[in-house]
């Protein structure tokens, strides 16, 4: 029996029916009797991170509509929304890179579509006349283990969007501090330090 590819088995992570048939185009195009899809790796980086699709309506160019689903050792391809599937994935893989965890809770604690994680001189390059605005202790990535096990991590995201009716691309730079407890469970912190600016680029 052939396996499904996983690319199909990412889509059946969001689909209701999980046994209606998928056709995989062998590159990143899946269709079924209920839409297709675009399914694309997500790649995190050379730390051993585990597969990670992003999947999306074909031809859609809101990245709200886009959704992260990783193939979680022990329990298979699963949607990272909210705290539970992230919890079980950083407990499988807990040898991840600050960076790759930072951007694996920002998809999933963040809003729809998920933030970008910038660090350093990211920001100038996000975003241009507005970078100054972001102070340069602001800009770090802080990662540090917890005496028992665990760990706390603060970072800086800018998420891309737009307010309707208002067809402009907007930012919205936030700045996150996250705790893993020796439990595995996960709090975290959002808070906003630019709130729908509109670049000039955007204009």
């Amino acid at each position: 029996m052939i396996a499904e590819p996983a690319e199909c088995r990412a889509v059946r992570a969001l689909v209701t029916r999980s046994d209606e048939p998928l056709r995989f185009d062998g590159v990143s195009v899946v269709e079924g009797p209920v839409g297709v899809w675009r399914v694309i790796p997500w790649p995190l980086g050379f730390d051993e991170a585990p597969d990670v699709f992003i999947v999306g309506p074909l031809g859609g160019n809101d990245p709200e509509a886009l959704v992260r689903v990783a193939d979680i050792p022990g329990r298979g391809l699963t949607v990272l929304r909210g705290p539970e599937p992230l919890e079980a994935l950083l407990t499988a893989c807990p040898q991840l890179a600050p960076k790759t965890i930072a951007a694996l809770v920002a998809v999933s604690l963040g809003p729809p579509g998920g933030e970008r994680v910038l660090v350093g001189p990211e920001v100038d390059d996000a975003l241009d006349e507005r970078a100054a605005d972001v102070p340069p202790a602001l800009r770090t990535l802080d990662f540090k283990s917890s005496t028992g096990g665990g760990w706390t991590l603060a970072f800086l995201t800018s998420r891309l969007h737009k307010q309707p009716p208002d067809t402009h691309w907007r930012n919205t730079v936030a700045r996150w501090h996250v705790a893993l407890g020796a439990n595995g469970i996960i709090t975290w912190r959002r808070e906003a330090l630019l709130e729908d600016v509109r670049l000039a680029r955007y204009a």
